[in-house]
């Protein structure tokens, strides 16, 4: 475990300022004492204080003037919650009222129970104290101040298990340092410096937050603009599907409307002939059939050229050897011996017929 060293109690204590009453104010208006005010310990106190010392249960009004409250690991964890951060900041309160009633350096606990020490600050003086937190409370009183604090139970706890233990030596050591007029002054000088370091880090991380939150506001709004595009695309995309497959499905019917019309028909009056002509030899033995077999090759030949010529819609000859160009020509020159209608290719087309012909291996 960490020991507890005097730079560990310094950077926990605090410079609490006792807190008067203007003379001749109507409204009891409190004012705070002058940090430099040291009478000597032995000389009397002002009339206003030495009447509040005197009168019975009277509690002098304190201020805090500066420290670092959060200094102690276990105090930290109490002052990472802005409750926690009000309950720790006015637990020396009365440690510090009693070393302004007697003069002299009184200890207790805090609300929490962890231990503390208050003396006048610099040595001598009526009008300030500084309070040590010497040592961390038990484990069970930490977990008692979770309420109070708004910080879970177990993070109480093992602070204080990992706290490191009383020291009496350092705790000497660091009031000594306090009790010096001049190392007084330059631990004020050195709070500050916290003071300042820790707002200019503070501001750094708003203006951080600040940039980051924009940052992520851009990044938010290009993924919603992204994510709108995707979806019109997806929209784009299954339309398409469903034009595709719909030019498909009338494709596919008609081809086959185009069969059944043409090679079908054909066929089945091919067969019919073929069936009559085998009827008519059983019926007429020795007789010539030639007239039957000559029409039922007709009709086959008739059958073979409209197969051949929805092939030839499907996939016009010479577009894989000559390609598409030729394939044009070719068609619009079959167009034109039918019609009788001239026609003319103007323009100039690529050679290479990617998407049709076969792939090439070897």
């Amino acid at each position: 475990m960490e020991e507890r060293t005097a730079a560990r109690h310094l950077a926990g204590a605090e410079l609490w300022a006792l807190i008067e009453v203007a003379p001749g104010s109507a409204q009891g208006e409190p004012r705070p004492a002058s940090v430099g005010d040291t009478a000597p310990a032995a000389s009397a106190p002002p009339a206003g204080e030495a009447a509040a010392s005197n009168s019975p249960g009277h509690k002098p009004a304190v201020a805090l003037v500066s420290g670092w409250e959060d200094g102690e690991p276990f105090c930290a964890t109490i002052c990472s919650t802005d409750v926690g951060l009000q309950y720790c900041r006015r637990c020396p309160e009365d440690v510090a009222a009693r070393v302004f009633q007697t003069g002299h350096a009184a200890h207790g606990r805090c609300q929490a129970g962890g231990l503390l020490l208050g003396f006048p600050a610099p040595r001598g003086s009526r009008t300030t104290a500084a309070v040590l937190r010497v040592a961390p409370p038990s484990q069970r009183e930490a977990a008692g101040a979770a309420r109070q604090t708004r910080v879970a139970p177990g993070a109480l706890r093992r602070a204080a298990r990992q706290a490191p233990p009383a020291n009496a030596e350092a705790a000497l050591a660091a009031a000594r340092v306090l009790r010096d007029p001049i190392l007084l002054f330059e631990w004020q000088v050195h709070q500050r410096a916290r003071g300042s370091d820790r707002r200019r880090t503070a501001t750094a991380a708003l203006a951080q937050m600040v940039a980051t939150s924009e940052e992520f506001y851009e990044l938010y709004r290009d993924s919603q603009k992204q994510r709108r595009e995707l979806e019109r695309n997806q929209r784009r995309l299954d339309r398409l599907a469903r034009q595709t497959l719909q030019a498909s499905d009338l494709e596919r019917a008609r081809i086959a409307h185009q069969i059944h019309d043409t090679a079908a028909q054909s066929m089945v009056s091919a067969f019919r002939f073929l069936d009559a002509a085998r009827a008519y030899a059983a019926g007429h033995p020795g007789q010539s059939i030639d007239s039957y077999l000559e029409t039922a090759s007709d009709r086959l030949v008739t059958a073979i050229k409209e197969v051949r010529a929805v092939l030839a819609d499907l996939l016009p000859p010479g577009l894989e050897e000559l390609g598409l160009a030729q394939a044009i020509r070719s068609r619009m020159q079959s167009l034109a011996a039918e019609s009788s209608i001239e026609m003319i290719l103007d323009g100039e087309l690529p050679h290479s017929t990617t998407g049709w012909s076969r792939p090439c291996t070897g």
